[in-house]
């Protein structure tokens, strides 16, 4: 009950995804903050489509059933982003990626979302900026 619903991707050439970071669960969420990320190949790409992780130097490259699995969050603080595991797909060049994910929460997501529970979302950026004291308009 703590996973999202699966997600079905699929990138064309040119098509990416900028850096960005999967928690972005408010800390009143019903469900809690998304604590990890699963993220499958589907699969293989001719040229391009990586997934980077450029804080940790890491760069994936897209093979049919390969899977990766990061957490969003800090072991010592649920609450605190793990800003190491920022992402991005990079373009596909040639070819087409096919890609699956899903995330883990701290507690149940499947009856809160069933129930149409609305929240506002601040991004991981947001969070951040207004953690430093700026103001963060919804």
């Amino acid at each position: 009950r703590i996973v999202n619903v699966l997600q079905v991707l699929k990138y064309e050439p040119g098509q990416f995804y900028k850096v960005h970071h999967d928690q972005n669960s408010p800390k009143d969420s019903p469900a809690g903050p998304r604590v990890y990320t699963f993220f499958t190949y589907l699969s293989d790409v001719e040229e391009g489509g990586e997934t980077t992780f450029h804080k940790l130097n890491l760069k994936v490259t897209p093979k049919k059933g390969k899977a990766i699995v990061w957490p969003s969050v800090r072991d010592d603080d649920v609450y605190a982003d793990d800003l190491r595991t920022e992402h991005e797909a990079l373009p596909v060049v040639h070819g087409v990626k096919f890609a699956a994910n899903f995330w883990t929460h701290q507690r149940d997501f499947q009856t809160p979302h069933a129930a149409q529970c609305k929240e506002d979302v601040l991004t991981a950026k947001e969070r951040r900026l207004k953690g430093r004291g700026y103001h963060i308009s919804t």
